[in-house]
């Protein structure tokens, strides 16, 4: 990082983001279910606050990108986080990011998102992990996206 789509999220480290099957094709179960980590060298613990603005950025900056050619006005993402609760010595949060898909339906989407924060002390990082999908947290989308960890993490 910095994301070059993103120069305001300003933190060392790497991002791995997976979608799943169907992801760009609306009446898929996969229609923007995706899941991605932040490896990030923090010194302290991310607040409500922190993701609220990094994910307005990263959001509004991936999607200017995208869009580069178009000439609409692309509406700013809103984000709404709340700590969930602290589960086995892991931060958990909800909330929804509300974007333009410039990807796909060109219009305003609410993706719903969880976050796992994970601490390794070894490294002295954290590492969120973001699941998203525009299908609400009963859905049984979620129940597939509930069992992804992060994989060889050596700091679970």
């Amino acid at each position: 990082m910095p994301f070059w789509f993103a120069p305001e999220i300003n933190y060392e480290g790497v991002e791995d983001i997976r979608f799943a099957k169907g992801w760009e094709t609306i009446d898929s179960d996969g229609f923007w279910k995706l899941v991605f980590a932040w490896d990030i060298r923090l010194k302290k613990k991310p607040t409500i606050l922190f993701f609220e603005e990094n994910l307005k950025h990263y959001f509004n900056g991936l999607m200017k990108v995208v869009n580069e050619n178009e000439t609409i006005t692309i509406p700013k993402t809103e984000v709404l986080i709340v700590e969930k609760k602290l589960e086995k010595g892991k931060l958990n949060f909800t909330g929804t990011v509300k974007t333009y898909d410039a990807f796909t339906t060109k219009k305003v989407i609410t993706l719903h998102v969880k976050i796992k924060v994970f601490y390794c002390t070894k490294t002295n990082n954290y590492m969120p992990l973001f699941k998203m999908a525009p299908k609400a947290f009963y859905h049984k989308t979620w129940e597939d996206l509930d069992k992804i960890t992060l994989k060889n993490n050596t700091c679970n």
